[in-house]
């Protein structure tokens, strides 16, 4: 069973049994925090001392990750606060981001009968009529709004936060639609590769994936790199129809279909950053 504990400098620290492990593992992620993979047989005590003495390394881990995060935010490789005024760029759009004075989150929640912005759902209830955070988008642009009486400036991980964030991913999620499909099937054609089914994620883990059954996957915030990122990562994907490890044939081909440029382009991709 996992075991979860707090530390004041750490924060949550995830403690979880491991089947077919032989030795302790600490995991330091920006988003999913402290991980510590614990083999089956070890008592958890043996694994919060082992923590602790692991407690300056771990520190130091999640410093470095603040600071490449901030680093990525300043330079438009990672993803700034959404807030009023922010502008982001997709491959295709300029995003925008404004907050509405218009729309009121609680607007006429009391005149439930009236023209509002709520309406009664079940007994004693109130709900909103129409989204919190809206989508416009163009061939060219995108705006999204938000109500005025949400901070103007949210955190990421707060509840308005997380609806702006969710707005932006339903901007790329569409745009990927759009663009991937007909990417891919291009370089497929042209370097004679054929795949099986290609779906579209939104994770913090990988850019892509192809699995044994030679489906690909491709993360929707491809949208947010240089095009030539784009091309790279699904020559990436592809690549691994022939060879699915990272061996010695699977860097040759890349680094032809790259044009010899394959270490460039991998070099480029680590800057960017997927939350």
């Amino acid at each position: 069973m996992d075991k979860f504990i707090n530390d004041p400098d750490i924060g949550r620290i995830h403690l979880r049994k491991v089947p077919g492990i032989s030795e302790l593992r600490i995991s330091v992620h920006p988003r999913l925090g402290v991980t510590v993979s614990v083999p089956w047989l070890l008592r958890y005590p043996v694994a919060i001392r082992f923590l602790r003495e692991k407690k300056p390394w771990i520190m130091k881990m999640q410093e470095k990750q603040r600071r490449r995060e901030a680093e990525a935010e300043s330079s438009g490789k990672g993803i700034p606060l959404i807030g009023d005024g922010t502008v982001l760029h997709t491959l295709n759009r300029t995003v925008t981001v404004r907050q509405s004075e218009d729309n009121l989150l609680f607007k006429g929640a009391i005149d439930v009968e009236g023209n509002s912005h709520v309406v009664s759902t079940r007994r004693r209830t109130l709900a909103q009529k129409r989204p919190m955070v809206r989508v416009k988008m163009t061939p060219d642009s995108a705006l999204i709004t938000f109500p005025a009486d949400f901070p103007s400036m949210p955190e990421k991980d707060s509840v308005e936060g997380r609806l702006l964030s969710s707005a932006y991913q339903r901007i790329l999620r569409r745009e990927a639609k759009e663009v991937l499909p007909q990417k891919m099937a291009g370089l497929a054609a042209k370097h004679g590769f054929k795949y099986n089914r290609l779906a579209f994620k939104n994770n913090i883990s990988n850019w892509g994936s192809c699995s044994s059954r030679d489906n690909i996957n491709l993360n929707i915030h491809l949208m947010r790199l240089p095009e030539r990122l784009v091309d790279y990562v699904c020559l990436h994907e592809l690549c691994h129809l022939k060879h699915h490890d990272h061996g010695a044939g699977f860097h040759k081909l890349l680094d032809s279909l790259c044009g010899g440029h394959e270490a460039e382009y991998r070099a480029e991709l680590r800057s960017y950053r997927l939350y």
